[in-house]
């Protein structure tokens, strides 16, 4: 679903840190396969990847789209969500993965562009492939969002 459109979020100040989520991994082919690493391939001026981590949907409240990294959104703490991406992520034939990836990003000034372009690495049949899936996650500069308590 991701990666037939844009998700955007229009409320980021400079210094903070966010979540930006990658496209949740699916194998349509007949084999299972191994993700070995994923990442944007565009990053824009504006904004710094900090680390990527892969968090199971079912220990985060599902598959995060966009968090802020604040501790207020009501949302899982990624930070203490357990890091998968140090081993290869299964995903079994025909199906989805409750692995996915995420990127921690600080804004470091105005936003020119947004993160695009999601490659992931994989193994399948001891071959190894890489795999480039539209994605687009727009950040940009706006008024602070209130939580209420």
């Amino acid at each position: 679903m991701q990666s037939a459109g844009d998700v955007g979020y229009e409320h980021a100040q400079i210094g903070a840190e966010y979540w930006a989520g990658l496209p949740l991994p699916w194998n349509t082919s007949g084999q299972d396969l191994e993700i070995t690493k994923a990442e944007f391939s565009q990053v824009p001026k504006g904004l710094k990847v900090i680390e990527y981590r892969a968090v199971n949907g079912n220990e985060t409240d599902g598959n995060i789209l966009f968090s802020s990294n604040d501790g207020k959104s009501g949302l899982a703490d990624l930070l203490k969500a357990r890091n998968y991406a140090d081993h290869p992520v299964m995903v079994k034939a025909k199906s989805g993965s409750d692995i996915y990836y995420i990127a921690r990003v600080k804004v470091t000034g105005p936003v020119h562009g947004a993160l695009k372009d999601c490659r992931f690495w994989y193994r399948q049949d001891n071959k190894e492939y890489q795999q480039q899936v539209d994605c687009s996650t727009i950040i940009r500069l706006g008024p602070p969002i209130k939580y209420q308590k």
